[in-house]
């Protein structure tokens, strides 16, 4: 009887850490310094219907990229192929935005990671996938071998 109303009591927070952990995704990214590192992530509604999605995030050095023209460009100078959408981000800020998607619609969503903070590693080089590429600073040496520590970037 005890453990019944054990689990009873903790059902609703273990429901909350399972549903939160199927909706987060986390990804590893390792720029050099100055370094802009493109990632599009792939958004889709699991619902069957209609829903506003909310992004937010609280890493100083990762932004939205709300501009079409600025989407481009990072798609022709990583080689990304792939639709620009043109307004569907509604930003409150480079930090955060809402998204209206259909049901089991799927969206690319922009993101960029630039850091010239300090805290340097010898060796390290960006993390390369389908939805991550490094970009060297204008006029560095794509070749050179200081780099940041190693981020986790977690959205939900």
């Amino acid at each position: 009887d005890a453990a019944r109303l054990m689990r009873e009591a903790h059902k609703p927070q273990r429901i909350r850490a399972f549903l939160e952990s199927c909706i987060t995704t986390s990804e590893t990214i390792h720029p050099r310094f100055g370094e802009v590192c493109f990632i599009q992530y792939r958004l889709r509604n699991p619902f069957s219907e209609d829903r506003v999605v909310s992004i937010r995030f609280d890493d100083p050095d990762l932004e939205l990229v709300t501009d079409a023209e600025e989407w481009r460009h990072l798609n022709r100078v990583f080689g990304v192929q792939g639709h620009v959408e043109e307004d569907f981000l509604a930003p409150e800020s480079n930090k955060s935005c809402n998204i209206w998607l259909h049901a089991h619609q799927e969206v690319t969503v922009p993101l960029k990671f630039l850091s010239l903070r300090t805290g340097l590693l010898p060796g390290v080089q960006c993390a390369g996938g389908p939805h991550t590429a490094p970009l060297p600073p204008a006029g560095a040496d794509p070749g050179g071998e200081e780099a940041l520590e190693a981020r986790s970037i977690t959205g939900s």
